[in-house]
């Protein structure tokens, strides 16, 4: 466990970042949790944060979140701009809550592995 890239703000953010070595390479693996009424910009300044420091040091990296907000929502754009912004790359989960008149996507992965 890496506790340097590991953040734990009550109630806004919790973070839990691995390092894995994998023959020469070391890969990072952060597991994000935001809780439900998390306001973004509560909940951005420590992800950002850990996004950056991570970014520092390696560019072999993957999120693993649980963002508990719908993705497929518009307002939700500054996430968005937060991943590209750290030339992450975005694979979506698969639909949960699914009615006839409704869905959410509430599960994302990023990743960054350059090489």
């Amino acid at each position: 466990m890496r506790e340097d890239y590991s953040i734990w703000i009550e109630g806004k953010v919790e973070t839990l970042t691995l390092e894995l070595e994998i023959g020469w390479n070391n890969i990072l693996i952060s597991e994000v949790y935001k809780p439900p009424n998390t306001q973004w910009d509560e909940f951005a300044l420590g992800f950002g944060r850990v996004l950056n420091e991570i970014q520092l040091i390696t560019s072999k990296f993957i999120c693993i979140g649980d963002f508990n907000f719908d993705f497929l929502n518009s307002d939700n754009l500054e996430f968005f701009t937060t991943i590209v912004t750290h030339d992450l790359y975005l694979i979506v989960g698969i639909l949960k809550r699914v009615t006839q008149h409704s869905a959410t996507l509430i599960d994302t992965y990023s990743f960054d592995l350059a090489y």
